[in-house]
């Protein structure tokens, strides 16, 4: 059986097909939303030896913040100018009937969920000194293809029973927009930033189908973040620590807790453009949930995962492009988790002045990423 369903809120998706199979009626997915989220959302979750493993974690299950996004480089500004960035991310996930989910004040279990997701993020560093730093911000535009498949679809805790069994949904829309601010300092061989970003609950968000990216609430995340980059050893180490902070879903009444997220890298240039190293994340939610929709109660979730990163820069024109590939696996007792993620970033669109190419520099860094050229080249 095939049903049809229309936006709620934001513009329509470009496709949309749930099927359900023995089912007793369609509504039964209204339970169930938002299967997989901005990264492991069937994994931001750690069971606790009860017979019938209830997730630990955030409505739905899922967390906002892209673990993992602030890799290499994460403490350092550019020089003044506007940039382009633009991240791929793929997740697969997925989680068995041991591990059961609060979605809606009821229950779902027999997870999967796969993602492909384009973000695109325009950054302005000013030229503004504040506090003795660069000031900079950001606007991201995510677009979102997730599919899920839940093989018990609701479970009514009131009823004692599951109430639908084998549902599918996909879609395929732009999720809600960030902006963001930030300052950044140098200091020698170490770079650090200060600043927070803001989820604005303006993309596609459906109450009925469950392949749901937006969760319908207001988020922000601060942060601070700081690199030590040699560009002789052409070594750069790098973490961020913040903290979100989440507003209120009015639809579900459901209040997600606070979380705090930390990321950390270290990356080796093996030549000036070409740079490998590892990538890893810790998220845990700090304060639970609460709410008339969060049944289930304060479900604190936590979760670690590591992985590899690899880098290259080449150029287009004068133009410089770095891109850099990672890939991160985690898991807890009942579900496995699997993400990779492209990015081609910055790529400089306007700037007062222009790279020269073929600068030669002393350091093992291409010059359109040593913090130090750029100086020179600004001069």
């Amino acid at each position: 059986m095939h049903s049809k369903r229309t936006a709620s809120y934001g513009p329509r998706p470009s496709r949309r097909r749930t099927s359900l199979r023995r089912n007793e009626r369609p509504r039964a997915s209204a339970t169930v939303r938002h299967i997989c989220g901005y990264v492991g959302a069937l994994v931001a979750i750690l069971a606790r030896g009860a017979p019938l493993k209830v997730a630990q974690a955030a409505e739905n299950a899922g967390n906002w913040y892209l673990l993992g996004l602030r890799g290499p480089g994460a403490g350092i500004t550019p020089p003044p100018g506007l940039y382009f960035e633009n991240d791929f991310v793929i997740y697969k996930g997925s989680a068995g009937f041991g591990v059961t989910y609060p979605l809606n004040g009821r229950f779902a279990a027999g997870l999967k969920g796969k993602a492909y997701a384009e973000f695109g993020t325009g950054l302005w560093v000013t030229p503004l000194e504040v506090l003795g730093g660069r000031a900079g911000v950001t606007v991201t535009v995510p677009y979102w293809g997730p599919e899920a498949t839940v093989r018990a679809a609701a479970f009514a805790p009131t009823l004692g029973r599951v109430i639908g069994v084998g549902v599918s949904d996909s879609a395929s829309f732009f999720g809600d927009p960030v902006v963001g601010s930030f300052i950044g300092w140098e200091y020698g061989k170490l770079h650090w930033q200060l600043g927070t970003a803001v989820n604005m609950p303006w993309g596609y968000y459906d109450r009925i189908g469950f392949a749901n990216i937006s969760l319908h609430r207001w988020r922000a995340d601060t942060y601070a973040s700081i690199t030590w980059l040699d560009p002789e050893l052409g070594i750069d180490l790098s973490t961020s620590v913040g903290v979100t902070f989440n507003g209120v879903n009015h639809f579900t009444d459901y209040h997600t807790g606070d979380e705090f997220h930390i990321d950390a890298s270290a990356s080796k240039y093996l030549t000036k453009d070409f740079s490998v190293g590892l990538l890893g994340y810790y998220y845990q939610q700090i304060t639970g949930d609460s709410g008339q929709g969060a049944a289930l109660g304060a479900f604190e979730g936590r979760v670690a995962g590591l992985g590899a990163t690899a880098s290259y820069t080449f150029h287009i024109g004068e133009y410089p492009i770095s891109t850099r590939s990672g890939s991160s696996a985690n898991s807890t007792p009942g579900t496995t988790c699997s993400m990779a993620r492209s990015v081609s970033s910055p790529s400089r669109l306007r700037s007062g002045c222009r790279a020269p190419r073929n600068r030669p520099s002393p350091s093992r860094l291409s010059p359109s990423l040593d913090p130090e050229a750029s100086r020179a080249r600004e001069a």
